[in-house]
């Protein structure tokens, strides 16, 4: 049989909300695979469905079955797998590419040296505040630059009622599952500068047991004395989280991204019409200092791996780097053309 004429080779994905049932996503694949064929790899794509919720027990419970795809989505669970050796190591693989291996950010760089089973070739995500721009006018307070700044901001809003319903039941701030989202930017404001601190004799100790670590927690649990910091945040879920702020329960919440906080936006509208939009608060001067939480590097929390069971780990490869190439890229970032697009000679005009 000619080359020509050879079937198609199959890749099994796994992907949190990535699904067969999801039109969108079936399309998506399809002119993977269009496009990837025009270029001479031939490939069938199957997704394999796992729920959203629970997923990274899921598969896990698949993996162990022996079910076990070609690419891999990892959002925990993944170390485990490793130490069996089911998961390639991506150093082996990136070389190989063209595109790819370009497109890494440092800190990938960084974890793949420490931990080179998975890849997540993202900008990092670092948690930032955002708050209604119209609640922030109508406390009167400047956007926050200092670390007493912030907790004026809180105080008016949570004595404010700035919901109107003539009730004292807003937060200043909540989060979600634990403090990390307040760490983002209170870290490097009470000198917690690095996951790994000296202490006073020099010795290396965990950040966690630091003296400025220490003082942070002190400062977060003033904000809970005050009534500022939801008591709840230990139970708050994401979607909980963010309902909290729709509905007026909280005034501050953060964000991962830009594309996260553009989501909070479009939902907040969807709820108040009349709200303008949202702002974004910088991180405060503390008394150690200023800036975004330390980036770890030791590994990717999440991400993409190879199986060292697949058959296919080269058309696997292939369709990565075809993703990270200009003409992948266009794909993922334009969408569909005559959906979010049009095209007019060389002239590309989005669709409203």
């Amino acid at each position: 049989v000619s080359a020509a004429l050879a079937d198609p080779v199959t890749i099994r994905i796994v992907s949190k909300d990535l699904l067969s049932t999801n039109p969108d996503d079936v399309k998506l694949i399809e002119t993977y695979e269009a496009a990837l064929k025009a270029q001479g790899t031939d490939l069938d794509i199957q997704l394999v469905d796992l729920p959203s919720s629970g997923y990274a027990d899921k598969l896990s419970a698949m993996l162990l079955s022996g079910d076990i795809p070609d690419l891999i989505y990892f959002q925990g669970g993944d170390a485990k797998m490793a130490e069996q050796g089911i998961l390639e190591d991506w150093n082996n693989w990136l070389p190989k590419t063209t595109y790819l291996k370009d497109a890494l950010f440092p800190h990938n760089v960084e974890r793949l040296k420490n931990y080179p089973y998975l890849l997540y070739v993202y900008p990092p995500r670092i948690p930032q505040p955002v708050i209604r721009q119209d609640w922030l006018e109508k406390t009167g307070v400047a956007a926050p630059a200092t670390v007493d700044d912030y907790v004026t901001l809180f105080k008016a809003i949570k004595d404010g009622d700035l919901d109107g319903n003539d009730k004292a039941d807003t937060y200043g701030v909540t989060t979600a599952d634990n403090t990390n989202e307040l760490d983002a930017i209170f870290n490097q404001a009470f000198g917690v500068t690095g996951t790994w601190m000296k202490n006073d004799a020099g010795e290396w100790i965990p950040a966690r047991v630091s003296n400025a670590e220490k003082d942070k927690i002190a400062f977060y649990a003033s904000l809970r004395e005050q009534g500022l910091y939801d008591p709840e945040y230990i139970t708050t879920k994401w979607d909980v989280k963010e309902d909290k702020f729709y509905s007026g329960r909280a005034g501050v919440i953060f964000g991962s991204s830009a594309e996260v906080i553009d989501i909070y936006g479009g939902k907040m509208k969807q709820a108040h019409p009349e709200v303008p939009g949202l702002t974004l608060l910088a991180p405060p001067k503390g008394p150690a200092g200023q800036g975004l939480i330390a980036l770890d590097v030791s590994k990717e929390s999440r991400g993409l791996a190879i199986a060292t069971t697949s058959q296919h780990k080269e058309e696997v490869v292939k369709f990565l780097d075809f993703v990270a190439s200009p003409e992948g890229q266009a794909i993922e970032r334009m969408g569909f053309e005559g959906e979010q697009y049009t095209k007019e000679g060389d002239t590309i005009k989005p669709t409203d």
